[in-house]
């Protein structure tokens, strides 16, 4: 909610359009996928399972960076549409990292509700 001088208030996120365009919402999860225990191992990350709610249609896109990258990379996207009302949608990947950004985005409606990982150690060199 905002207000203005005169007294009004308005729903700040009441839509998924500016003026009628289009915006990118995201979120950002940070993880070393350890609870800060492993964050000198490498580890490889070889799926993750994506937990949002059935919009009915639109994608999420999931990207990432590894330790200090400054890019982000694209892992790929996932439907929001589809036969349960809670969707886990697995997305395999492949990035080696000791820390990771993981980034989920889209221009369309979503309700993120979680993720779970799949990895294996891959040393500490």
């Amino acid at each position: 909610m905002a207000g203005d001088v005169d007294g009004y208030t308005y729903g700040v996120h009441g839509g998924y359009t500016d003026d009628g365009s289009a915006y990118t919402s995201y979120f950002t999860l940070t993880t070393d996928l350890a609870n800060k225990e492993a964050l000198s191992i490498y580890k490889r990350l070889l799926a993750i399972y994506v937990y949002v709610r059935n919009e009915g249609n639109g994608s999420l896109n999931i990207l990432t960076k590894r330790d200090n990258e400054t890019a982000w990379q694209s892992q790929g996207s996932i439907s929001l549409s589809g036969d349960e009302d809670i969707l886990r949608v697995r997305l395999a990947v492949d990035v080696r990292a000791r820390h990771f950004l993981i980034r989920g985005s889209s221009t369309d409606k979503f309700s993120f509700l979680g993720m779970e990982f799949e990895f294996e150690p891959a040393g500490d060199r």
